[in-house]
This record gives C-alpha cells, structure tokens and sequence, in this order.
C-alpha cells in the first residue's frame, strides 16, 4: 500500500508540473462551459478556454460520482485523453523497465 501512494503522489505532482509548464498561469482567460451530460453516476462536461491570442482549445472532463462528490476521472485535451495518453506511457516504459526505475524517474522529474 505504501508503494502504491507514494507512486500516486509522485504522479499526480507530475500531471500538475507537466500541464502547468505546458499551459502558463494565465492559460485561459475566458472560459466557456458547453454542455454536461450525467448519466448513471458518470458525467462529461464540454469546456473551451480561450488563449489570449484568442486561440480556442477545447476540453472534456470526465467525472465520476464518489457519494456525494464529482471527482475528475480523465481529461480530454484536444481530443486525447490524458489516462490514456500516461497508461501508454507507462506500459511502454515497464516493458523496457522495472517499476523501481518508473519511480525513480518521477522522483528525478519532480527534482527539475
């Protein structure tokens, strides 16, 4: 269990770095919700964020329902899902690699 939480940690850290460097601090100056859609526990909400170069990237989240909380289960950023995008990663990596080596390369990333 205490492998597992320490690679949840090590990941989830490595989602925000990656995505924060990659989109800035002020990434979406305008922010539009297109849609929700709920059905049986499971939920989609369509978002757009407008740059400020007023370029529009459009994005899915996907929720699940936790008792009485809607928890972010996937992200879709233009059109490719981010649990799918990492579960590739990380299945190529482990084929080529030990999960010890998986950490330690997180931990190094979560250094820089």
């Amino acid at each position: 269990m205490r492998k597992k939480n320490e690679f949840v940690k090590l990941f989830a850290n490595n989602i925000k770095s990656t995505y924060i460097r990659k989109t800035g601090p002020r990434f979406g100056e305008k922010i539009f919700s297109l849609s929700e859609v709920q059905d049986n526990g499971y939920a989609r909400v369509q978002v757009d964020f407008i740059k400020r170069t007023e370029e529009k990237v459009s994005t899915d989240f996907r929720l699940i329902r936790k008792e009485v909380e809607w928890r972010i289960c996937d992200v879709i950023f233009e059109g490719v899902s981010l649990v799918n995008n990492y579960r590739s990663q990380i299945n190529s990596f482990l084929i080529k690699s030990s999960y010890e080596d998986l950490v330690q390369m997180l931990k190094r990333r979560q250094s820089e």
